[in-house]
């Protein structure tokens, strides 16, 4: 159980991240439309043992630090 509480955070977090990140480079319609879209996808693995929850979270957690370095090139 506390393995899945500790995966459900960090999932939570990333996603928090990933979320407020597209938010600031795209919009806030951008950003809702991910949430859905995340909120959807993590909700077939919620509950579960499986490594598509640590998946998931070093995939938002990539596409964040992504998206951080692409804004920091702009001039």
């Amino acid at each position: 159980m506390v393995t899945l509480a500790v995966l459900t955070w960090i999932n939570a977090l990333a996603v928090l991240l990933v979320v407020r990140e597209v938010k600031r480079s795209y919009g806030a319609v951008g950003a809702s439309v991910l949430l859905i879209i995340a909120y959807k996808f993590y909700l077939r693995f919620a509950g579960t043992t499986m490594t598509e929850q640590l998946g998931f979270a070093l995939g938002n957690l990539a596409v964040f630090f992504l998206l951080t370095g692409c804004r920091g090139l702009r001039v």
